[in-house]
Parts: C-alpha cells; structure tokens; sequence
C-alpha cells in the first residue's frame, strides 16, 4: 500500500492492486 493511495481513499485509482488494502 503506497502513500498516494491512503489519501486517495478507500478506492484506490492509483493502484487497483491496493484496494483491498484502503478499503
């Protein structure tokens, strides 16, 4: 889980591969 993608919220549209992870 990256950085960008915890503030991009819940759905992460950076990297799909870690939505489960910020959901």
């Amino acid at each position: 889980m990256s950085a960008i993608s915890s503030l991009v919220g819940p759905v992460n549209v950076v990297d799909p591969s870690n939505i489960a992870a910020d959901a």
